[in-house]
């Protein structure tokens, strides 16, 4: 081999050193056998990064999907499952059967299930929800996007539009990471014991798309339909309330509901926020704010817009026991049933309800169990010792606004019924 041209491992002809920089520059398959592959000429060489062999089991998180961006691979690994979701899905999607001979003939391919996909309002999830849509309509899905919502929005959608499923987009947090969660039909969350499971089990089986087909993408608009379905449970008294933890999303919501409801919220705690339960400085810095503005209660809303807690003016925070009584009663009023069942997934929380009229349901954790026992047991109100509340009107519906609705309504008809003891 002469200095000036070099001859490749199991090549013939030999190349210029201007090729063979090139080469080793781009990573050739042949230069890790060839003796001069130290010869840089002031170029370094890519370095491979190490096979990273990805586990499944960190990436479910009880009723989540989700992955810490310092995981590498952690968006690859979020998609996946959005690719298994699908799959599934499309096992569940019955097929269109021609209704008459005249259509018989026709060759045409099943409809792909209907998705609508919801972001957090956050940069990350936001960016990140649109490679999800992506990946579902690559999978075959017809997707709805419905853009930054709360998540009680989302569930609204997914009986509204009548999909097969709802996708809620994470991301943030400390650590960073980004992540979905699934809902079905009647606000029922895919959970760790139950279909949320199923899906990290089809990921095992490494299955590839379920159609070759793209589904159509559009969005949607869904507040205004999501109103007009709260509008009808506010009562008509004057209820003024300390609000925490609206954010961008429910202020946009409640911007249309001001105008046609007695409520009226008040943003107070500037800042505050709520992700899993208040802290005893928030709470205990709104129920100076309730005193000071001599406002009917205050309440403070959950970062997806499901988790409602209710402050007192007198006694603070609430237990979710005593509201749980409190809509019991209101819910027993309203439908006229003599008995009103309640599931409550806190077994040694809910030993008993001091209401009458009321009949208590237990159920195992997670909110696929909680919707479940609620359907089979014809009950009216669940609840999961966290701020979320079911309420069957007419399906169960997880919703803070809907919550807070009937929390007013309980107001009105007691005078100070939420300011008694239980």
């Amino acid at each position: 081999m002469s200095v000036r041209s070099y001859v490749c491992p199991g090549e013939v002809h030999p190349i210029s050193r201007s090729v063979h920089l090139a080469r080793l520059a781009a990573d050739y398959a042949k230069c890790s056998a060839c003796p001069h592959c130290s010869d840089l000429g002031g170029i370094g060489l890519p370095v491979r990064p190490d096979r990273v062999e990805t586990t499944l089991a960190p990436v479910l998180q009880r009723e989540r999907l989700w992955r810490s961006l310092r995981s590498p691979g952690a968006r690859a690994e979020i998609l996946a499952c959005c690719e298994a979701l699908a799959a599934l899905l499309w096992q569940e999607t019955p097929w269109e059967l021609p209704v008459n001979e005249w259509n018989a003939g026709e060759t045409c391919g099943p409809t792909g299930p209907l998705v609508c996909v919801a972001a957090h309002p956050s940069d990350v999830a936001e960016s990140f929800s649109t490679e999800v849509i992506r990946r579902m309509s690559r999978s075959g899905c017809r997707v709805v996007s419905l853009g930054a919502v709360s998540r009680a929005a989302l569930d609204f959608a997914v009986d509204h539009l009548e999909c097969s499923a709802g996708i809620w987009v994470e991301g943030g947090g400390s650590p960073a990471g980004i992540g979905i969660r699934v809902t079905g039909p009647a606000s029922s969350a895919w959970s760790e014991g139950g279909r949320l499971g199923g899906v990290v089990e089809w990921m095992d089986g490494r299955a590839g798309r379920p159609s070759r087909i793209a589904g159509a993408v559009k969005s949607f608009e869904i507040l205004p339909a999501y109103r007009e379905s709260l509008v009808r449970h506010y009562g008509p008294v004057a209820t003024e309330l300390a609000a925490v933890g609206m954010g961008t999303v429910l202020q946009s919501t409640w911007s249309g509901l001001d105008a046609r409801v007695a409520c009226q919220l008040r943003e107070a705690c500037p800042g505050g926020r709520c992700d899993e339960a208040p802290s005893a400085t928030l709470l205990r810095a709104l129920q100076e704010d309730v005193v000071r503005q001599r406002m009917g209660g205050g309440v403070v809303f959950g970062a997806d817009g499901r988790q409602a807690w209710w402050v007192d003016r007198r006694e603070g925070l609430r237990t979710d026991r005593f509201i749980a009584e409190r809509l019991a009663q209101e819910l027993r009023q309203e439908t006229g049933e003599r008995e009103v069942r309640v599931v409550a997934a806190e077994e040694l929380m809910w030993t008993e309800l001091n209401a009458a009229g009321v009949r208590l349901v237990t159920c195992g954790p997670g909110e696929e169990k909680l919707v479940d026992a609620m359907r089979r047991h014809r009950a009216l109100l669940g609840c999961d010792g966290a701020g979320r509340y079911w309420i069957a009107r007419p399906i169960p519906r997880c919703d803070g606004l809907l919550t807070l609705a009937y929390l007013c309504r309980t107001v009105a008809a007691g005078g100070s019924a939420l300011q008694r003891c239980a």
